[in-house]
């Protein structure tokens, strides 16, 4: 379905690791392809931005929780719900810069920044709302209990640990992955 017509598209479907396309790991809970089919932006004449399309792996993001029964009833699983909704976070960001690298107004240097900014948006985030609370699944509990300078080492520990975790898998050389990770969170961190 499209969010932002003809421009970011959701897909959710079964992923299997032959099918998956060229760059994107074998075991990836979801991805961002450009949008097959249509005409792009630049083709319409209104700016240089490609159609993209967000896709969900279904067999990889619903968890022991999800029961098509509870579905149909309205009753949404928490856990299922709380991964679909990270993994959107996380495309969403890594597709916000791809669309400004498509702009030329690109900020972010190399994957790992990249990688930072996802992170922030997904798996370390944190909003507290009210008595609404949010936060990332790698987030450690009793986060929001931690006094101001902790939640900022807490959530610096967090994005170090998903940032480095997914940029070891694309850079074999762990030296080269550590100095990538900490000129990215000291360019976006501080």
């Amino acid at each position: 379905f499209a969010v932002v017509p003809r421009m970011i598209y959701v897909k959710c479907m079964e992923c299997t690791r032959m099918g998956m396309p060229n760059g994107v790991r074998p075991d990836a809970q979801s991805y961002v392809r450009e949008k097959a089919g249509g005409l792009t932006r630049q083709e319409r004449g209104e700016g240089s931005e490609k159609s993209r399309e967000i896709v969900l792996c279904t067999n990889r993001l619903l968890k022991s929780d999800y029961d098509e029964d509870k579905i149909k009833k309205l009753e949404f699983p928490q856990k299922s719900m709380a991964s679909v909704e990270e993994a959107l976070a996380r495309e969403i960001a890594k597709m916000r810069e791809m669309l400004k690298a498509d702009r030329g107004e690109s900020i972010t240097a190399s994957a790992a920044h990249t990688e930072v900014m996802t992170a922030l948006a997904a798996e370390c985030y944190f909003n507290k709302h009210g008595k609404e609370v949010k936060k990332g699944s790698q987030l450690m509990n009793g986060y929001s209990m931690l006094p101001a300078p902790l939640q900022h080492w807490a959530r610096n520990r967090c994005v170090r640990s998903v940032v480095g975790r997914n940029i070891g898998q694309e850079v074999d050389d762990v030296e080269k992955s550590k100095e990538m990770v900490d000129k990215a969170m000291q360019d976006i961190i501080g």
